[in-house]
């Protein structure tokens, strides 16, 4: 449980989406809105993991962007994760499989997700930006695959 935890804005979500299909696309802005806001939770906003579920839910439920849904919500959840001390054992293309096969996000989320922090979670806001670029880097194949239009 963390004492403070930091969220993605609806802003960030559009650059994310940008950074993957390199162009703009169409959005519904209440459904994005909505999608962007399964971060938090009822009352107490301070179970990571559970959030982090909700969101991938959330955000695949209201699937707001004209394309890239499948990838942004990916993106977007690790980067949900890295801004609040976390990352995951996944690795490469094998990332981008892992998410398309989620039946249940919670576990799945248990199973791979590490705190980088050693039991320390900072108050000093965090570079969300440069935490979504690392992201972007560390899981591009699977970026590339969750991406790819399929016919």
């Amino acid at each position: 449980m963390a004492d403070k935890l930091f969220y993605l804005t609806v802003q960030d979500v559009l650059w994310i989406n940008r950074q993957i299909i390199r162009r703009d696309t169409t959005f519904q802005f209440a459904k994005l809105e909505e999608a962007t806001y399964y971060q938090y939770a009822y009352g107490d906003s301070h179970e990571l993991l559970a959030q982090a579920a909700r969101f991938i839910k959330g955000f695949m439920k209201m699937a707001p962007l004209g394309e890239g849904n499948e990838a942004t919500a990916f993106v977007a959840t690790m980067a949900f994760l890295s801004i609040n001390g976390h990352t995951t054992t996944l690795r490469g293309e094998e990332a981008a499989d892992w998410f398309r096969n989620l039946q249940d996000p919670r576990p799945a989320l248990e199973s791979v997700a590490r705190s980088n922090s050693h039991g320390e979670h900072h108050e000093v806001k965090p570079n969300v930006r440069e935490h979504i670029s690392n992201v972007l880097v560390r899981y591009a194949p699977a970026i590339g695959k969750l991406s790819a239009v399929t016919a």
